[in-house]
């Protein structure tokens, strides 16, 4: 009777060891999930800076369209004076 309490007691002791583990093993599990969502965001926000950056590339060739078209009515307007002069 007696060795059969201590083998109870030390069954139900490496059963509570078998669920710490597991608990802990779930904790780690959660970790690395969270590490990876974190990823995931971080990994968004450097989508949506570079999309920002794509959109001040089209900015810059959009003002740079402008200047141009500046420069050209400049050009024709100068034309058109040399053309009055002659």
């Amino acid at each position: 009777m007696y060795s059969f309490w201590v083998l109870f007691k030390e069954g139900s002791m490496l059963l509570c060891y078998a669920f710490m583990l597991c608990f802990y093993a779930m904790l780690l599990c959660y970790a690395f999930m969270l590490c990876f969502y974190a990823m995931l965001l971080c990994y968004a926000f450097m989508l949506c800076f570079y999309a920002m950056l794509l959109c001040y590339a089209f900015m810059l060739c959009f003002y740079a369209m402008l200047l141009c078209y500046a420069f050209m009515l400049c050009f024709y307007a100068m034309l058109l004076c040399y053309a009055f002069m002659l």
